[in-house]
């Protein structure tokens, strides 16, 4: 039996196969649907879609049980703009704790996951679906956590900008609630205006603008000018007010020789009590040497008139080796006793979950102070003499 012939009208199938091929929109597009509006019920239901796998690394409760970070209160911290490039490029800013970790082994394994902790004896990756990956320390040909997020770009590209407008809608609802009990013993929910309103008013900025700025201080030795560090391009410049207009010019570029990758850098700066007469300054930033990460404590000295460095050779303070590109630190501080202050994080994954924090013998988790001014026991500084670990423990 001849089977029945079909004629379909003219371009149907053509149509078909043009519309099963047809690009989705570009990202643009997406942008501009999803700034505004959107339905938050069906964001939800879009949230939970198995095309984008959102609730399968993220949670949405504050119970941090995902791969991802928790989107409980995304509303609160995230601008909309920032939620959507968030998901148009997830790599372009990974929230800290949250890069991908590679691992090779000497079999020539490859595992990738979010860092969950590392021992002596193990290293532990989590995947999407709460997969575990347990590698043996031992067994570790190459180790990195790179730049890259676990999301993989074009996501959004499964859905129409509708749907997408939607899913935005939804995260920008994740607030958390006010209530009663929270605030108080914190700040009330209704505070007083006082009398005499203080404003803020710009002195830097609107003309040049700067590049992850961590640091802004005032030049102890210039009337009205300001010293300004930006932490991935490794400078620190000199702001001045000239005739009412804004002059920035580079006191110090040492990018040559710190790590800058996602979100490392320079950390942290601090000047000298007498940096007005000496020009000594300190700056804590990552290193890099082959493919062993650090962190330094670094001197260096400006020039007679202070408005420059002066070229001399940097002095190695203190250094130490990490474990992670993240949770660092980079505060540094002179006390009133002439002391430098270094505030050192725990050192990461996120929630410590090695205890680096609670190990007397690692810099994490501490509060060091140390005498810049001395130096002694083979030492680019000298301990205080009423540290209360001094002379004890060794690991203290």
């Amino acid at each position: 039996m001849v089977p029945p012939k079909f004629t379909l009208p003219a371009g149907v199938l053509l149509l078909g196969i043009v519309s099963s091929l047809a690009a989705p929109p570009p990202d643009e597009e997406y942008r501009k649907a999803a700034m505004t509006g959107g339905d938050v019920k069906r964001g939800k239901a879009v949230f939970e879609d198995q095309r984008t796998a959102c609730a399968q690394c993220h949670s949405v409760d504050g119970s941090a049980t995902g791969i991802g970070p928790d989107l409980y209160a995304a509303g609160d911290k995230f601008a909309r703009k920032d939620l959507i490039e968030s998901i148009l490029d997830p790599s372009a800013s990974i929230m800290t704790g949250y890069a991908t970790t590679i691992v090779e082994t000497k079999k020539g394994e490859r595992f990738q996951g979010i860092l969950r902790s590392r021992s002596d004896e193990v290293i532990v990756l989590v995947n999407v679906g709460k997969v575990e990956h347990r590698i043996a320390r031992s067994e570790v040909a190459r180790e990195e956590t790179g730049a890259g997020s676990l999301m993989p770009p074009g996501l959004h590209s499964q859905l129409t900008t509708g749907e997408f407008r939607d899913l935005i809608a939804y995260l920008e609802s994740r607030k958390q609630p006010e209530t009663k009990v929270a605030y108080e013993a914190g700040t009330p929910l209704d505070i007083p205006s006082i009398e005499k309103p203080v404003g803020f008013e710009p002195v830097f900025g609107m003309k040049e603008k700067f590049h992850k700025p961590v640091w802004f201080g005032e030049h102890p030795g210039i009337d009205g000018a300001f010293l300004i560090a930006e932490k991935s391009k490794g400078t620190i410049s000199l702001l001045e007010k000239v005739n009412g207009e804004e002059v920035v010019s580079l006191f110090v570029n040492i990018l040559d020789e710190i790590y800058v990758a996602n979100d490392e850098g320079i950390l942290g700066v601090a000047l000298h009590p007498g940096f007005a007469e000496n020009g000594r300054y300190f700056m804590m930033h990552e290193t890099m040497t082959g493919k062993k990460r650090g962190m330094a404590v670094v001197e260096r000295v400006a020039r007679e008139d202070g408005r420059a460095d002066s070229g001399k050779p940097t002095r190695k303070v203190l250094r130490w080796k990490i474990d992670t590109f993240y949770h660092h630190g980079g505060g540094l501080e002179f006390g009133p006793d002439g002391y430098l202050y270094i505030g050192m994080g725990d050192g990461g994954p996120q929630e410590d979950p090695e205890g680096k924090a609670q190990d007397l013998g690692r810099f994490e988790g501490s509060l060091l102070r140390i005498d810049v001014d001395r130096q002694e026991g083979g030492r680019s500084y000298a301990i205080p003499a009423d540290n209360p670990f001094a002379g004890g423990d060794p690991a203290q």
